[in-house]
């Protein structure tokens, strides 16, 4: 499959970029040994290229008062911050921290059918978050939101002082709850 990408507009998605870029190392997994080789080192090369280039860029700017808030401004844009995290010139944002976090807890909580959502961050030291499906006014919820949940956030997030789960109206009388065991109610009693 070759997938042609006009790169002459200012207009082209990153996403559409991401995906060509995708797609041709896809393509590039089914050839053989020594091209394929070839090319994965003309990749790194090219990425290595461009890493020192932007680091000369933004160490060059940083040494100008007046250009620091341009580049600040600059990372606001998703397609400049993508490039720069993909290069570990700029740290993941709060937000980026958090999901990845919560990345680390999901397939657990996913086994037993729930999930963890971010709500949202405030005063980047305060998340709020929400517990969805079988984990949402689970008898067992306290104890996987502090075992599992706020544990790996305070493991992967050493920022954060406060989370806070969403709280949710309780269930009128004519709705049936069933009870179900936290995922890391059974790890808790084991340690």
């Amino acid at each position: 499959m070759s997938a042609e990408l006009q790169l002459n507009s200012d207009n082209v998605e990153s996403d559409e970029l991401a995906l060509k870029i995708d797609t041709l190392l896809a393509d590039i997994e089914q050839w053989d040994a020594e091209p394929r080789s070839k090319a994965l080192e003309l990749k790194s090369a090219i990425e290595a290229f461009h890493s020192s280039a932007l680091r000369n860029l933004i160490k060059s700017l940083s040494q100008q008062p007046s250009a620091k808030n341009a580049l600040r401004s600059a990372i606001q844009d998703p397609l400049v911050y993508g490039m720069l995290r993909r290069h570990n010139l700029v740290k993941p944002s709060l937000q980026e921290q958090v999901l990845n976090a919560l990345d680390i807890v999901r397939p657990e909580l996913q086994q037993h059918g729930g999930d963890v959502e971010l709500v949202s961050i405030s005063s980047s030291s305060e998340v709020t978050i929400r517990l969805t499906g079988a984990c949402d006014g689970c008898g067992s919820s306290q104890i996987t939101l502090e075992q599992g949940v706020k544990k790996t956030l305070r493991e992967h997030c050493g920022w954060i002082k406060d989370i806070y789960l969403e709280q949710k109206p309780k269930p009128t009388d004519d709705v049936q709850t069933i009870q179900i065991i936290s995922p890391f109610e059974t790890s808790s009693h084991s340690e």
